[in-house]
């Protein structure tokens, strides 16, 4: 019975001994895990602050350029007022030279109105001119045919 009890005991000793060693096995595989995931960690780390180190320079860079011209920009501002006053003075001398061209057609356009105006009074005065030619020579020859005719009565008498 004692025999049965060691062996019982043995057996018991034995199922936790290999209990015991799984367990420890498998913490050893989550400790490996949790090792490897800690060095990819660490890596992953190490990438991101290179880039924060990287994108920290780059934001210092582009404040030192924003800086430079900051100071440009206040060194030309004082001539932003003549740099307007010339836009205006370009702008009104288009537009004047835009109305002298338009007054230029627009005198071109009323010149030739005139000119064909002037040739239709022409037209019409040398039509009522020969009008009134004709018809003073028909008056000349209905006075004359009169003066003419009394003439002859008066040189049968």
């Amino acid at each position: 019975m004692l025999s049965m009890a060691l062996f019982v005991l043995a057996s018991i000793s034995i199922c936790a001994l290999l209990w015991s060693l799984k367990v420890q096995a498998s913490l050893r595989s989550n400790i490996q895990f949790l090792q490897e995931n800690l060095d990819h960690s660490r890596s992953k780390l190490a990438d991101y602050e290179t880039q924060v180190d990287e994108l920290n320079y780059e934001i210092t860079q582009l404040r030192v350029q924003n800086g430079s011209l900051n100071i440009a920009l206040n060194k030309y501002k004082k001539y932003q007022d003549i740099w307007d006053i010339e836009q205006y003075i370009i702008n009104r001398t288009l537009q004047a030279e835009n109305f002298v061209e338009a007054t230029k057609l627009d005198a071109s356009i009323m010149i030739d109105d005139l000119k064909a105006y002037i040739a239709r009074v022409k037209d019409y005065l040398a039509q009522f001119q020969a009008q009134a030619v004709a018809e003073v020579e028909q008056e000349a020859r209905q006075s004359l045919h009169g003066y003419y005719e009394q003439a002859k009565q008066q040189h049968r008498l």
